[in-house]
């Protein structure tokens, strides 16, 4: 029977019409590589089969570097979902899940969860558990509530996603949700909408560490009508009684939702149907079946983004807490939904 030959960078050269040079500059994400030539390769890629070898590109990194580094090829993720079924019915999460499992596959990793929450695990059996498995670099997966964790994270390379993990600073991927709102606030003024209000749930606005709200308030100001009323905290009890008086009280045209809340079903019980009453944009596609305009926040990208840079700090040898903590931030992009009128031509 004839052997299978593994596929090689050459072979993915060949089929992409390029150099192996260029096939491994791409896979760096070398910027002397095109966007449209790295995307090309890496479709080439998958259709081959290719996969790197982690140790060896390990390896090559240390080679270049001239300085010692651990070889790894398994990542860790640390997750704190207070159950399964919460990571199973949040989108966000599973979406961030999936695009952290892909990069790291596409990178020659394998990403294994490391759960907080299973029966006794503690987070000082956590730690001596990635130390017998030899895992060097982790994830932070969103936690249920912001909050310090008493964690030895100067032993690993950490990138953290969200905002959650309030201490130790470690780098961090997020969506850029101050973005989100001004892309938001610009679709709903080019389909004529005046009068815009936003709606926040008040755990979610604490989670994106009050971004959505800050850039409301500096929209207002750029546009000289900043007004306090604009605003509506949603409370865990009596919110949609809540919402309906600030209904009748601000009488918006359109609004801005941050949360899970079923905003478009309640707004329906209270005689006031989208777009023809009142448009409606969520921040966050948390509720697909509503069918509203909303912000794609990009969640696959974040998960993605996280492992690039987690990758990155393990081939340059970099453990511990940094001195100077980054932020990268992926940005949303509109999506169209019945829930908003049409943009005005211009005449």
């Amino acid at each position: 029977m004839a052997k299978i030959l593994p596929v090689t960078m050459s072979d993915v050269g060949r089929a992409a019409g390029v150099s192996q040079a260029a096939v491994s500059l791409a896979f760096r994400r070398d910027p002397s590589i095109p966007a449209a030539t790295r995307q090309r390769i890496f479709t080439v890629a998958r259709r081959l089969g290719y996969r790197r070898h982690a140790a060896i590109s390990a390896l090559m990194a240390q080679v270049r570097a001239r300085k010692p580094m651990a070889i790894k090829a398994e990542l860790g993720a640390l997750t704190f979902w207070s159950d399964r079924a919460a990571f199973e019915q949040n989108p966000t999460w599973q979406e961030q899940w999936r695009g952290a499992q892909a990069r790291a596959r596409e990178l020659g990793y394998s990403l294994e969860e490391f759960w907080a929450g299973s029966p006794g695990m503690s987070l000082r059996r956590l730690t001596s558990v990635l130390q017998a498995r030899n895992i060097e670099g982790v994830l932070v997966f969103p936690l249920p509530t912001p909050q310090a964790l008493k964690y030895p994270f100067d032993r690993f390379s950490a990138i953290a996603i969200g905002y959650t993990l309030e201490s130790p600073l470690v780098h961090r991927v997020v969506t850029a949700h101050f973005d989100s709102v001004l892309i938001a606030l610009s679709e709903l003024r080019s389909r004529g909408y005046a009068n815009i209000g936003l709606v926040l749930d008040e755990q979610m606005s604490q989670r994106v560490r009050r971004n959505w709200k800050a850039a409301f308030y500096a929209y207002g100001l750029e546009l000289g009508r900043v007004d306090s009323a604009a605003i509506l905290s949603l409370p865990s009890q009596g919110a949609r009684e809540r919402l309906g008086k600030w209904l009748r009280r601000f009488r918006p045209d359109a609004v801005l939702c941050g949360g899970p809340q079923p905003i478009r079903a309640w707004l329906r019980e209270l005689g006031l149907s989208a777009p023809a009453d009142i448009g409606i944009v969520r921040l966050a596609n948390i509720q697909p079946e509503e069918r509203c305009a909303c912000i794609d926040e990009k969640w696959r990208q974040v998960g993605a983004a996280a492992v690039d840079l987690l990758v990155g700090q393990l081939h340059r040898g970099q453990r511990g807490i940094p001195e100077r903590p980054m932020l990268t931030l992926v940005r949303g992009e509109w999506v169209e939904g019945d829930s908003v009128r049409r943009p005005i031509k211009p005449a």
